[in-house]
């Protein structure tokens, strides 16, 4: 753990002081260096390590979904977010979904375009992924096949 630590703050050195990668790796792979990095205190490490790192998910508890799914005034926004929270779609690829990419007997749909800036994309890994929906998830399709289906080819489709 402490040659990790060794190296990390090697490599954030080397940030700081604009020495390039070879030199970065000499000086952190060097046995004859002195190791004074583990003499500094655990807390010292964690604030430069954690200066770093990106804060990780916060994710609604079951209790804040059907609390924030109930303030909704149209079923449409509702059946967006519901569909949202629970399929594990990025809102692109939910505003690009088409109906021929749904298939609710086998209870799937593929993932393969995004919506971005009122243009057509690829995905964001630029593969197509097939998704299994969960019982929620298609009883929000089954609402929005009536709403939307003989309206264009587009599932979620703005008022």
């Amino acid at each position: 753990m402490a040659k990790q630590i060794s190296f990390f703050l090697s490599l954030y050195r080397m940030r700081r002081h604009s020495a390039s990668p070879i030199e970065a790796a000499r000086w952190a792979f060097d046995p004859c260096r002195q190791n004074h990095e583990t003499n500094t205190s655990a807390a010292h490490l964690q604030v430069l390590i954690r200066k770093h790192q990106k804060l990780g998910p916060d994710p609604f508890t079951q209790e804040e979904v059907e609390h924030l799914l109930t303030k909704f005034g149209s079923d449409r926004g509702r059946d967006f977010y519901e569909f949202s929270f629970f399929s594990g779609m990025r809102p692109s690829e939910m505003l690009a979904l088409k109906w021929t990419n749904v298939d609710l007997r086998a209870g799937s749909e593929l993932v393969d375009a995004t919506l971005t800036r009122g243009k057509m994309k690829g995905t964001k890994i630029s593969a197509a992924r097939e998704i299994e929906l969960t019982s929620r998830t298609l009883r929000v399709l089954e609402h929005q096949r009536k709403l939307t289906q003989l309206a264009g080819g587009v599932v979620f489709v703005g008022d």
